[in-house]
Formats: C-alpha cells, sequence, structure tokens
C-alpha cells in the first residue's frame, strides 16, 4: 500500500491493518468484514448499558470473525479510527473510501458530502441555540443519507463551538 495514497498517517495505517487483516480477500471485503464488525461490536456495547447481550448481534459477529485470517488486525483498525476521531471529529471512513477510490461507478457510485459542506449546513440549520432559552433536550440528530456520519459529527463540532 503506497503512503501517497492517504492525506493523512490515520488513514494509512488504517488502510494497512485492513490489507494486514487478510491478504487472500479483495480490500473492499476486509472493510466490509470490518464494518460488520465494528457495527456488531457498537450495537452489543449499547445492549450492555442496559444490562443485555444480543445473542443475533453476537451470532452475526462471531459469522464475521470466521471469514477473517487475523480478526485481531480488524480490532486494530478500529482503535486507528477512534484514535483518529477522538483527535479530530471529521467523515474518516468517507474520506478514506473516497482516497481508496471504492466509491466509484464499479463500487456502486457512493459520493460522500465533503466535510466544509456539512459543517455549513449544519451551522445554517443549526443557528445559534443559545439563544433558545426554551429549547427542551435531547436534541435529536439523523443522519440523511445513511453514510458514515459527516452531517452528525458536523453538527457536533457546531454544537461545541456553541458552548455545548
Amino acid at each position: 500500500m503506497k503512503s501517497q495514497w492517504f492525506t493523512n498517517r490515520a488513514r494509512y495505517d488504517f488502510g494497512k491493518l485492513l490489507q494486514e487483516s487478510d491478504y487472500a480477500r479483495r480490500h473492499d471485503e476486509s472493510f466490509h468484514s470490518f464494518l460488520v464488525m465494528a457495527s456488531c461490536s457498537l450495537q452489543q456495547a449499547t445492549f450492555a448499558m442496559a444490562g443485555q447481550c444480543s445473542v443475533a448481534v453476537e451470532r452475526e459477529y462471531m459469522t464475521e470473525v470466521k471469514r477473517v485470517k487475523h480478526p485481531n488486525k480488524l480490532a486494530e483498525a478500529f482503535n486507528v479510527l477512534v484514535g483518529s476521531l477522538t483527535e479530530k471529529p471529521e467523515d474518516f471512513l468517507g474520506k478514506y473510501v473516497s482516497e481508496l477510490g471504492m466509491n466509484d461507478k464499479n463500487f456502486r457510485g457512493q459520493c460522500f458530502t465533503p466535510t466544509d459542506v456539512c459543517e455549513a449546513m449544519a451551522r445554517m440549520v443549526m443557528c445559534d441555540l443559545s439563544k433558545d432559552t426554551d429549547r427542551e433536550w435531547p436534541l435529536m440528530l439523523n443522519e440523511p443519507a445513511c453514510g458514515c456520519g459527516a452531517m452528525v459529527i458536523a453538527t457536533g463540532r457546531v454544537l461545541k463551538d456553541q458552548g455545548y
């Protein structure tokens, strides 16, 4: 994997770990396995907060683990993702997919909204909540296009800028 493919080191490290998880698989297959395993882990964590465990989610996770030669590399990739998002909240996965070229017509032609556009939209919609003293909480957010969370991440940054 060439480092010049990526504009930041974390996305390069992330991709390298996905590649190392199973050299016999195509990169998009390893990425899919990563997404399934990460999603299952986050779902199970949500169940655990309620003192529960989902057998179906655990089964899906273990099925995916068996498809990968080195699933621990995908766990390391998740750690890289979390570290990068903690350092700089942005659309890490959307940028990764775009930089690797996995969003072209051969891969369903996905298009990820650029960070600056998401932030501009969030600023327009959120305005200045500090002026809204009658605001009832909690604030509910939805990702409009089922993407990688760019709109929710941008809204979080806007709220942080407003002191929330």
